[in-house]
C-alpha cells in the first residue's frame, strides 16, 4: 500500500529466453543472424532499377539534344564554325524555306557551315536566343526537338557608313522556331532535318544584302578536317 492509499503495483517479471532466443549483445542487430545468407534480390527491384536506369539516360540524353541547339547558336554567334559543324549528321537536310523561300535540299555539313560563315560570319555580331525546348523521344537512338528561336543580325553605323550608307546602326530580326530532328551518333546527339519557321521578322531588311555583299569579299579559310 503506498501512502496516498492506492495498492502499490506488482513488478512486472522479465520475460524468459528460450534456447531459441537470446538477449541481443552490444553490436549485434536485433532480428538478424550471422550466419543468414542475403536475401536473394525479386524480380521487381530488378525492374525498378532497369526502370530508374532509363528515365536518368532519357534525362541526359534529352540534355544533351538541347546542348545541341545551344551549340547551334553559339557556333555562329562565337563564330566557332567547327563546333557548329559538328552539330550535324553528314549530310542533312536543311529547310529554310519560310525564311529564304527555297525549298528544302541536304548538305554536307562543312559545306552548309561555310555557307552560314559567308553571311552571318559578315555581321559585326549576331545574337541567335534558343528558348522553351521541347523534346519528344521516338527511338532509343532518334527524337524530335522544338525549340523557339530569336535571332539578331547586326551592323555597326561604321559599316553602315562604309556600305555608303548614313552612318546609323542597323539591325533585322527573325522571330520563330526551329523543329530538329535528332539522331544518336555514337555518344553524340546531332541533327539530320532541321527546319526553320519564321513567324514574323521585323527591323532594317537591307543588312541582308549587305551582309552576302560583304561575306563574298571574305577570304574563304579552310577547313582543317572533319570533325566529330
Amino acid at each position: 500500500m503506498r501512502p496516498d492509499g492506492r495498492p502499490a503495483r506488482r513488478p512486472v517479471p522479465a520475460p524468459a529466453h528460450t534456447s531459441a532466443e537470446k538477449p541481443a549483445q552490444r553490436g549485434e542487430v536485433v532480428g538478424h543472424s550471422p550466419n543468414a545468407t542475403a536475401r536473394p534480390a525479386r524480380r521487381c527491384d530488378t525492374v525498378a532499377v532497369t526502370a530508374t536506369d532509363a528515365l536518368l539516360q532519357q534525362i541526359l540524353d534529352r540534355q544533351a539534344i538541347v546542348d545541341v541547339s545551344h551549340d547551334y547558336a553559339g557556333g555562329i554567334d562565337h563564330r566557332d564554325w567547327q563546333r557548329f559543324a559538328r552539330c550535324f549528321t553528314d549530310p542533312f537536310t536543311m529547310d529554310s524555306s519560310s525564311f529564304s523561300g527555297f525549298p528544302a535540299r541536304q548538305f554536307d555539313r562543312h559545306t552548309w557551315a561555310e555557307s552560314v560563315r559567308v553571311v552571318n560570319g559578315a555581321f559585326d555580331a549576331t545574337q541567335h536566343m534558343m528558348t522553351n525546348h521541347s523534346v519528344e523521344f521516338i527511338g532509343p537512338d532518334e527524337a524530335v526537338c522544338v525549340n523557339e528561336v530569336r535571332a539578331h543580325h547586326w551592323f555597326s553605323a561604321e559599316s553602315m557608313e562604309s556600305f555608303g550608307l548614313e552612318p546609323e546602326q542597323a539591325v533585322a530580326t527573325l522571330v520563330g522556331h526551329y523543329t530538329n530532328r535528332m539522331l544518336r551518333q555514337g555518344r553524340a546527339w546531332r541533327i539530320s532535318h532541321c527546319c526553320l519557321t519564321v513567324r514574323y521578322r521585323f527591323g532594317d531588311e537591307r543588312v541582308w544584302a549587305l551582309a552576302r555583299q560583304r561575306g563574298a569579299s571574305m577570304d574563304r579559310p579552310q577547313h582543317a578536317g572533319p570533325t566529330t
